[in-house]
């Protein structure tokens, strides 16, 4: 009785072996599977086991991926000695048409859109051109008032020279006291 229960003892330690490898080798293949898809490229069992970074050797790599391909997840191509394994593209070839179609329509209207948007862009350059040599309004305003200031500024120092006791002379008296100015003052 007792070569019964230790034998039933060494059975279920095996089936708990057995289900921890194979839960881990599902993990495994889902792993391999999904590295496959990322890489979206083809690639063979050494490739796959150097860059993986599981602690599997390239038979059980091999084997994974050899399930796989029986499976129809992967594609499997044989080239020479040598075996080449790639993710399957499922996108449905109808589709990607219609998204091509849709893309290509995008573009043709993004297209209308931006030459709509340079013509629109040269009009106001030209008009930005022309406006260059015309002064801004704000700058007139500025002008103007800076002018009338001038302007009072002038009258009254007019009205101050008028209201002093001063006494206009004429072309020829100026003359005669420019010339004396510059006789008087230069040569001495």
């Amino acid at each position: 009785m007792q070569i019964f229960f230790s034998l039933k003892n060494k059975i279920s330690n095996l089936i708990k072996i057995l289900d921890k490898m194979s839960k881990s080798k599902a993990e495994n293949e889902k792993i391999v599977l999904e590295y496959l898809v990322e890489q979206n490229r083809p690639l063979s069992a050494q490739d796959v086991t150097t860059n993986l970074a599981i602690d599997l050797g390239k038979t059980s790599i091999a084997s994974i991926l050899e399930k796989l391909a029986s499976d129809n997840r992967i594609k499997e191509k044989i080239y020479g000695k040598q075996k080449i394994y790639m993710a399957l593209q499922n996108e449905d070839i109808v589709n990607t048409k219609t998204n091509v179609r849709n893309l290509d329509e995008k573009i043709i209207l993004s297209k209308a859109e931006l030459n709509r948007i340079s013509q629109e862009n040269l009009k106001m350059e030209s008009q930005l051109k022309s406006y260059g040599d015309k002064v801004p309004v704000i700058e007139l305003e500025n002008r103007i008032k800076s002018v009338q200031d001038e302007i009072k500024d002038l009258k009254t120092r007019i009205n101050s020279f008028k209201s002093a006791n001063t006494r206009v002379i004429s072309k020829e008296e100026r003359q005669k006291v420019v010339c004396f100015f510059f006789k008087y003052f230069l040569i001495h």
